[in-house]
């Protein structure tokens, strides 16, 4: 079963009127409003789960026809990383990530030193953190990017960046 939208995700509704002369009106989270048989709802942010409300009006019915669809959405997966950002040339740096997420948040660690640059596929349970260290002789930065969990995809580009100290 699909657990709801991500985060900037768009869906299509449909309300199939009861004859031609209906019109609908949908209501929802966030004073949502929309005129249609079809209506495009965006999942700007988790405020934006609950009930939408669709009322047929002009159905020539004695009392209103409404019909509602509940909407999950759910928060994207993140990453977080956090290392000391000045170290001594020759010292190695812990390098921390924590994962935000449904279950496992999949995601590639890039990693740029002496103009070389290196990628790895890393998996973290949600909530959890992961330690990496790191020799550091010149200017690092490490980044995160295409984080996803069981549900949901986040583009995300967060860096950090250790520079070390001369060794005199």
């Amino acid at each position: 079963p699909n657990p709801g939208l991500c985060v900037g995700d768009t869906v299509a509704l449909m309300s199939l009127p009861i004859d031609s002369s209906c019109s609908c009106v949908w209501h929802g989270p966030e004073n949502f409003t929309a005129i249609g048989e079809q209506i495009w709802y965006y999942a700007a942010d988790t405020l934006s789960k609950g009930w939408l409300v669709v009322e047929q009006l002009n159905t020539g019915c004695p009392t209103a026809v409404k019909d509602s669809i509940y909407v999950n959405v759910l928060p994207l997966p993140q990453v977080v990383i956090s290392t000391l950002d000045t170290v001594c040339a020759g010292d190695t740096v812990e390098v921390k990530i924590t994962a935000f997420g449904a279950d496992t948040v999949h995601f590639n660690l890039q990693h740029t030193f002496a103009g070389i640059q290196s990628s790895q596929t890393l998996s973290v349970s949600a909530q959890d953190t992961l330690s990496l260290f790191f020799p550091i002789e010149t200017e690092n930065s490490f980044w995160i990017s295409q984080a996803n969990d069981l549900y949901c995809t986040r583009n995300q580009h967060d860096t950090v960046q250790v520079t070390p100290y001369p060794v005199t």
